[in-house]
């Protein structure tokens, strides 16, 4: 009895002289869980960096991304002051309306997948993605037309189908803080599978550890910076219209995604 206790003091003693931590990286990937000694110090992410690359991002996008919220808030504008363009707009809701989730991903698949294919042949020293992926940002984003749409409908259950100041505070910050955080991740990590020529592997070193920050802050960080402003125009129109004003914005942001989908060499494990 008395061996077996002093073999468990040596034990912990063994445990407090080498002072096992947890590693810090399960703070940033969960399946990542493990006890390293002090010798193998934890290299966690330097957050700084992806916030730098996110702002990097949204600086090199900035013309475009405010010709398309002035866009935005001309249609919005046009929608409250002009009898005729309300007119118009009212007709394009009732088709919508009619119509359901086939015109959300119609409109969707063109304007995310169609339209940032073509405008991406003017962008000076891009990487310009092969006509032969077309159908896979059709399909693609056809889904994610339906989901957004869903998601719309959602909100406006839940909060109301009004233009009232809170709720378009309301809608926007749960778009842009609750909704699109869990959103992103499966965005990127899709385009990342069409990057790497559809192979596991590729999806497998998006989630390696890190990945959220390596990743998905920088596009969160550059989808701030286009998205709440254009929300609080989007959000102001009646629920019918604000998908196929949200699909003019998000042109540029399937801009964005074919460039932030990509690895920063800069956010590495130091």
């Amino acid at each position: 009895m008395g061996r077996g206790f002093s073999r468990i003091e040596r034990i912990g003693a063994d445990f407090l002289k080498r002072k096992v931590r947890l590693n810090l990286g399960v703070l940033f990937h969960p399946f990542s869980f493990r006890l390293h000694p002090c010798r193998s110090r934890p290299r966690p992410i330097l957050v700084n960096q992806s916030f730098q690359a996110g702002i990097r991002a949204a600086r090199a996008n900035v013309v475009p991304a405010l010709i398309l919220q002035a866009v935005a808030l001309a249609l919005g504008l046009s929608y409250a002051l002009v009898p005729a363009a309300r007119e118009s707009f009212e007709q394009l809701a009732l088709y919508k309306h009619s119509i359901g989730i086939p015109f959300a991903m119609v409109s969707t698949a063109i304007w995310a997948g169609l339209v940032p294919l073509l405008l991406q042949r003017f962008q000076r020293g891009a990487q310009h993605e092969p006509l032969s992926r077309l159908p896979f940002f059709l399909i693609f984003w056809a889904l994610m037309g339906a989901i957004i749409d869903a998601f719309y409908n959602w909100q406006a259950l839940v909060w109301g189908d009004n233009a009232q100041p809170l709720t378009i505070f309301i809608k926007t910050a749960c778009d842009m803080f609750a909704f699109t955080p869990i959103l992103m991740p499966c965005v990127l990590a899709t385009y990342a599978w069409k990057d790497g020529g559809f192979r596991g592997e590729a999806v497998r070193e998006f989630f390696r550890r890190g990945w959220y920050f390596q990743r998905v802050v920088p596009a969160l960080i550059t989808g701030w910076m286009v998205w709440i402003p254009a929300l609080c125009v989007i959000y102001a129109l009646p629920l019918a219209l604000q998908l196929p004003i949200q699909n003019v914005v998000e042109g540029l942001w399937a801009l964005f995604l074919m460039v932030l989908s990509k690895p920063e060499p800069q956010l590495a494990l130091k």
